[in-house]
């Protein structure tokens, strides 16, 4: 029976062998399933074109868990997983994006965010940004201005400390994204080649600091070093993951599982990727305003837009030993 057991439990390790997650061999782990696996990981970061363990100097401490979240038929059968959630408070500010489907008078553009800190308009030509003093007198100046509906941007921001906003939250929720490449083995040395894409185009990270509320003069057309250090400072004070944004690139690396001359045990492994969506998430009072905004009929009001997928810099390669239950 044992042995008829134990034939049943290689099996399936084998057939559900699409498996999981990451790093090398100093976090361990039991995970409930097949048998009792044994799971040991390892973070590490690539630095031309070979991986390096993460160190104490940097802050992995909230990295999304693997150990702590893990189901072991999940972990086998799906490509990503184990996310956790972190909310910050906005950088710099929250914007309002306003979307005239009329002629929308300045008067009314300014009577609708009258509480708003700096109004921006760009016109495709040129971009004018008005504190709210300076929109309330340019408004009294030139009272017959209108906003076209099909102006590229129209926006009110306003600062963190700004009180309609003083709750809104930025959130990141993190996971790792499984490689192509899943390796079995009857426990001998596997060596494999992986190959990732990380960081983001200039669009998206101008996209990106739009999302997170960061103030940066696009009008000015800051060098992609520019962008990449705001970005990444905001986001270590933010946020107490280690999260970094680099320029897309992409790298190729080889990495081993197993031991020197095997030692007779089957096991799973793959090489996973730190991924990161970040979102605004409204308060209670901006909630209650944008509700109070939808019922105007002429403009339609948005938040700016979520960015989804960045890939990190950070990986976690996983194996999984295949223990069988004593039974």
């Amino acid at each position: 029976m044992r042995k008829e057991k134990s034939l049943i439990v290689r099996f399936m390790s084998i057939i559900v062998g699409l498996l999981l997650t990451v790093p090398f061999f100093t976090n361990s782990a039991s995970a409930e399933g097949l048998g009792d696996p044994e799971i040991t990981s390892k973070d590490f970061y690539i630095e031309d074109g070979k991986m390096k363990e993460i160190d104490d100097s940097l802050n992995i401490s909230s990295l999304p868990p693997l150990e702590e979240l893990l189901e072991y038929e999940n972990m086998l059968l799906h490509t990503r997983g184990f996310p956790a959630t972190e909310m910050a408070d906005p950088v710099d500010h929250i914007a309002v994006v306003f979307h005239p489907t009329i002629n929308l008078p300045m008067t009314m553009f300014y009577d609708l965010a009258q509480d708003a800190d700096l109004f921006i308009i760009n016109d495709g030509y040129l971009e004018f940004r008005w504190t709210n003093a300076e929109m309330k007198k340019h408004i009294t100046d030139f009272p017959g201005g209108y906003i076209h509906p099909n102006i590229p941007l129209v926006e009110a921001r306003y600062y963190k400390d700004n009180p309609l906003v003083s709750d809104t939250k930025v959130q990141f929720d993190g996971y790792w994204q499984r490689g192509d490449v899943v390796s079995h083995s009857n426990g001998n040395h596997i060596k494999r080649t992986y190959t990732f894409t990380s960081g983001i185009e200039l669009t998206e990270a101008y996209s990106m600091t739009e999302t997170l509320g960061i103030d940066i003069n696009l009008t000015l057309g800051p060098p992609w070093a520019q962008v990449e250090t705001s970005i990444n400072r905001e986001l270590s004070e933010a946020f107490s993951n280690a999260q970094t944004v680099t320029e897309t690139q992409t790298v190729s690396t080889e990495y081993t599982f197993g031991v020197d001359g095997g030692n007779g045990i089957p096991y799973s492994a793959a090489v996973y990727q730190l991924m990161g969506d970040y979102k605004i998430v409204p308060g209670e009072n901006l909630k209650k305003r944008l509700d109070d905004l939808e019922t105007f009929p002429f403009v339609r009001f948005s938040l700016k837009p979520d960015t989804n997928g960045v890939a990190n810099d950070y990986y976690r390669a996983v194996q999984v030993n295949d223990i069988e239950p004593d039974l």
